[in-house]
């Protein structure tokens, strides 16, 4: 785009070139810390598909992008974002995103023993990516096989008040 001047007159003036740059251009998102419901003190960032997780740090942006789990097999799987209709987009700030773990399953179980493919567990990374593409440093996170049935507390509303404020809670 470029930017002109335009006199009382009505004279144009010669254009030049002017990007406007989004708040965040030349940041990265960082990770500071990653909690999930249920997990130890010991191991915060730990959880089975459907776990609540929060993550925090910062110039995620203000529009959602992605959030990334490489499994242990190496492939990479979208976190699941599904909140109650009542937290909108409010799951994705500048300094926190709300997740759940993805089932992660194992691409090499052919179902010999028809039970349904196994989940992998173990050790895998956890990313995120900014809407303009950006991506974070790369987390560590433990995959667990079992389903999580510890609450998850997707948001609240409002999100800050006085003392005494009537404050709702939503999650799963």
């Amino acid at each position: 785009t470029g930017v002109q001047v335009v006199n009382f007159q009505g004279a144009r003036s010669n254009a030049l070139p002017f990007e406007v740059l989004a708040p965040d251009a030349g940041t990265l998102p960082i990770i500071e810390q990653i909690t999930c419901a249920g997990a130890p003190a010991s191991m915060p960032a730990s959880g089975g598909p459907g776990t609540g997780c929060t993550i925090n740090g910062r110039n995620f942006g203000l529009q959602p992008g992605m959030v990334w789990f490489i499994g242990p097999d190496g492939q990479g799987r979208q976190a699941d974002v599904s909140s109650p209709a009542q937290c909108g987009n409010s799951w994705w700030t500048t300094s926190s995103i709300t997740i759940k773990v993805p089932r992660v399953v194992d691409n090499n179980d052919f179902d010999r023993d028809k039970n349904n493919r196994d989940l992998l567990g173990g050790a895998a990374k956890v990313y995120v990516q900014r809407y303009d593409a950006q991506q974070s440093g790369q987390k560590d996170f433990t995959l667990l096989e079992t389903p999580n049935q510890d609450p998850f507390l997707a948001c609240l509303e409002p999100q800050a008040g006085p003392k005494f404020s009537s404050v709702s809670f939503y999650g799963e």
